[in-house]
């Protein structure tokens, strides 16, 4: 049909309706591209929306796993420096019956050292390639990129103490205590000595120095905002 237009004004040698037409097709041709391009555009915004909410909630799936995985260690290490707290209590036993039992029964929770181990293979599988682009929230973005070094930092005072305990104090207690039989008088001469005590102490400041990377560290506020920022629903 435009051919036909086209040919009939060329022929009536009307040059100004002719520039007319031509400008006219020129723009309907340019609307339609705009128009076919508006369409792409909105096609891959629509894939990658797609893509951003099943990453989301993919991650929110994993950081609900490692908030409750963190709950328990949470929960463990405060147990464990109450416990290594009130054995101090105790010390020295100067061989005080009493005492030499309160030790015995709070001694295996002062010295456990819970690690604390999320699963990091979304989160670095989405940060290591071009889908990381996809995630819209600048925020949610900052807490991903910092949550390795974030985990790093706190991760540190348990592997101190974890190394402490397997060691020094692991081979302390093999050296001098009988561990088939309690009440062996080995075991009253460990935990009377100077030594036992020293190494007790030590292991109630690594107690302590965990649960102030749980206070000030911001590794708790990371996970929460993380699962915030991921619920999508």
């Amino acid at each position: 049909m435009f051919n036909k237009i086209r040919k009939k004004l060329i022929d009536s040698k009307s040059v100004k309706k002719y520039l007319l037409y031509a400008i006219g097709e020129i723009i309907l041709v340019v609307i339609g591209i705009l128009i076919a391009l508006q369409i792409n555009t909105m096609s891959d915004q629509k894939k990658k929306r797609i893509k951003e909410a099943t990453m989301l909630n993919e991650l929110h799936k994993d950081f609900l796993k490692n908030k409750a995985q963190f709950d328990t260690v949470k929960k463990n290490h405060i147990n464990a420096f109450d416990a290594a707290e009130k054995m101090m209590d105790y010390l020295p036993t100067n061989n005080d019956n009493y005492r030499m039992l309160k030790v015995g029964e709070l001694l295996s929770a002062a010295v456990r050292v819970p690690t604390y181990n999320p699963s990091n293979s979304t989160i670095e599988s989405i940060i290591n390639s071009s889908s990381f682009d996809v995630i819209q929230n600048d925020t949610l973005r900052a807490y991903l990129i910092s949550w390795k070094d974030v985990l790093i930092d706190y991760q540190e005072e348990e592997v101190n103490a974890f190394k402490f305990i397997q060691t020094q104090l692991n081979p302390f207690f093999v050296k001098n205590s009988n561990m088939m039989d309690r009440s062996n008088k080995k075991n009253v001469a460990m935990v009377s000595s100077v030594e036992f005590q020293n190494l007790m102490t030590l292991n109630m400041l690594h107690q302590m120095y965990i649960i102030r990377a749980i206070k000030n560290e911001p590794i708790e506020k990371t996970l929460n905002e993380i699962i915030r920022l991921t619920n999508i629903e």
